[in-house]
């Protein structure tokens, strides 16, 4: 009897494994398709996906041993992977709704469902995501080298600015109406002395110059998603907008002399 329920529990695992190797073979992955996106688990909204589903299966991660995710070779609870572990997207079912993660440590292939990879929780986490994004601390360090020196242009070019100023505002009057009310400003391009040219139209070509290199700065570093681009705040953007407008509004009779 008992040689006859071990048969049994043997064919039936025996079973299991060909059904489940079965159903896997059948997944249609998409390996091209794919939005990069590096990741590490948050270990606190893990806890909570595991306290609200701890009898679901989905708590367990399927690991295979390559991309094609037809041999498993073991599982791993979610809650069991270190928040050191890097993971990047590998590949999609859009059918079956799963993901395949690699491994950045063990090169091992994770399934995942989608509805836990992008779990939130909204009552203990704000709405935090089972998954945070990623960044090598050495890219970071590299946003931030190249973020410093594009400010230090920008202020550079905001001194020019303030120099054009100092001059523009000598030779720039309140218009007033004939009840008295300021209407706006007259500038007065013939007061300018022959020094006054010659000074402005210089600091007018510098202004040029540092408005081309932070245009490229912003096209070649800044405007590039895996530099600084997100490290840049409102205050760069206004200052930037600033150096341009300068530019554009003082060089109009400069350009001339």
């Amino acid at each position: 009897m008992k040689k006859t329920l071990l048969l049994f529990a043997i064919f039936s695992t025996f079973t299991q494994l060909i059904h489940s190797q079965t159903i896997l073979e059948k997944i249609k992955w998409d390996y091209t398709n794919i939005t990069p996106n590096t990741f590490i688990f948050n270990k606190t909204i893990v806890g909570y996906f595991i306290e609200e589903n701890k009898d679901s299966p989905r708590i367990n991660l399927d690991i295979f041993s390559d991309s094609t995710a037809t041999t498993k070779i073991s599982s791993i609870k979610l809650n069991e992977i270190l928040s050191t572990e890097v993971f990047d997207v590998l590949a999609y079912s859009y059918y079956d709704k799963l993901y395949l993660i690699k491994s950045s440590k063990d090169k091992k292939v994770y399934l995942i469902h989608e509805d836990v990879m992008y779990y939130q929780n909204w009552g203990k986490g704000n709405g935090a995501t089972l998954i945070t994004k990623y960044t090598n601390p050495q890219v970071i360090a590299q946003k931030k080298i190249a973020l410093d020196s594009y400010r230090l242009k920008l202020n550079s070019a905001l001194v020019t600015v303030s120099k054009l100023e100092a001059i523009h505002s000598k030779h720039t009057y309140n218009q007033i109406n004939k009840f008295g009310t300021v209407v706006g400003k007259v500038y007065k391009v013939e007061e300018f002395t022959s020094q006054e040219k010659i000074t402005y139209k210089q600091l007018i070509l510098k202004l040029e110059k540092q408005k081309n290199i932070l245009n490229e700065e912003l096209a070649k570093k800044i405007g590039n998603k895996e530099t600084v681009r997100d490290l840049l705040e409102n205050i760069d953007i206004k200052k930037q907008l600033q150096v341009e407008h300068s530019y554009t509004d003082y060089s109009y009779y400069a350009i001339e002399w």
